[in-house]
């Protein structure tokens, strides 16, 4: 089996609050114009690092491993939102050695000013 090491990758994101009135980030981007464009709020923007996560919670953070880009990105409040990002699921873009989909942690490191 290979180790699947990884690294951390700073992303911007939006808070917001979800049906159930919880607090949660979304739209993780390396840029405020990939942002603009989901219409996020700017007044609710972040800063964060992105790291390879502990637990199994399909409902929790996930990400893709990028193997040749060695970054995050695809990082989304649930592990089939990455899942359909992928055609034949994410399954067959590991095994052709491309990245990932793993459990990811997001650490809040600052608001973003306008």
């Amino acid at each position: 089996m290979i180790e699947k090491t990884t690294g951390s990758t700073r992303l911007m994101c939006e808070e917001y609050e979800n049906h159930r009135a919880e607090t949660r980030l979304r739209y993780f981007f390396s840029n405020k114009a990939q942002l603009r464009c989901c219409g996020a709020d700017e007044n609710r923007l972040y800063l964060v690092e992105v790291v390879r996560g502990t637990h199994s919670d399909p409902g929790g953070y996930w990400g893709w491993w990028n193997l040749e880009k060695l970054h995050w990105e695809m990082v989304f409040g649930s592990r089939v939102q990455v899942e359909v990002c992928f055609p034949y699921g994410a399954n067959a873009e590991e095994e052709r050695g491309r990245g990932w989909l793993l459990p990811v942690d997001v650490k809040v490191l600052e608001k973003i000013e306008k």
